[in-house]
């Protein structure tokens, strides 16, 4: 038997960024450069970016159900 499938609505910026999801219910946000400074793991647990001057991702954070960083 397979799983039920669920259904995802989507928003997009002119840059192709994700700004909404029908699954989420806050925004995800980017910075002046366009990266992704703040959003969702597949699981649902919220995330942050930080990025160096050359925009490589330097540090990606969340915090689990059991508190872990």
């Amino acid at each position: 038997m397979s799983p039920p499938l669920r259904e995802e609505i989507s928003h997009f910026n002119i840059l192709n960024q994700q700004l909404s999801s029908s699954l989420q219910v806050a925004p995800y946000l980017y910075d002046a450069d366009g990266n992704l400074t703040e959003g969702y793991t597949a699981d649902g647990y919220r995330f942050t970016a930080d990025y160096d001057a050359e925009n490589q991702l330097r540090e990606l954070s969340y915090r689990d159900d059991a508190g872990v960083e």
